[in-house]
């Protein structure tokens, strides 16, 4: 499992290990986030090849996928997305938020006191699956927004950000757990052509 960079909870740990249990009532936000520095060997000057995502997703692959046409790449970072998508076992819709930046009125305090998850696989099937603020795991996979990630500047450096919030109406736990144990992960290059 790669590129895991941090799990945030927001709200108190309960006695018995269940995390802050008012969202299995309630429903929550979770933002699913990936941030690479500029200075990073795998981030590019350009983001414009399948292979580069699937370096920053998968970096145990680099060798082999470096050696792929772009034709191949694609389809690679496409099945490794599908994959990882139906592993997550999302609902059939799933109200999404994909401006964090300046999100919209009625969710911006809500994603300010959002759950955290920064897992670029995760992160990057999420948003291959979202349009128009839904995402549907059935929907045919489109890695066209994963080539304009936004572009941050932190203390005098420049930063590639992926972001998108979900509405759960249950099962953060159950996602984060799905997204780290996911086959997608683990998967050999030769099952993704």
């Amino acid at each position: 499992m790669f590129s895991l960079r941090t799990i945030e909870w927001f709200g108190i740990q309960s006695v018995n290990d269940q995390t802050n249990a008012a969202p299995a009532r309630t429903g929550s936000w979770i933002r699913l986030v990936y941030q690479l520095p500029r200075k990073e060997s795998a981030h590019p000057r350009y983001w414009c090849r399948a292979s580069q995502l699937l370096r920053v997703i998968r970096p145990d692959l680099w060798n082999e996928v470096r050696r792929l046409n772009d034709r191949q790449s694609e389809q690679a970072l496409v099945s490794l997305l599908d994959q990882h998508s139906k592993a997550l076992d999302l609902p059939a819709i799933v109200v999404a938020e994909q401006n964090l930046a300046s999100p919209s009125e009625a969710h911006w305090v809500a994603l300010y006191e959002s759950r955290t998850l920064s897992h670029a696989l995760t992160t990057f099937a999420v948003l291959a699956k979202t349009t128009d603020g839904i995402c549907s795991p059935q929907r045919a996979t489109s890695v066209s927004a994963l080539y304009t990630p936004r572009i941050v500047k932190n203390r005098n450096q420049h930063e590639s950000v992926w972001e998108v919030a979900l509405w759960l109406g249950h099962g953060y736990a159950d996602l984060v757990a799905r997204a780290l144990q996911s086959p997608a992960n683990q998967l050999p290059l030769e099952a993704l052509l």
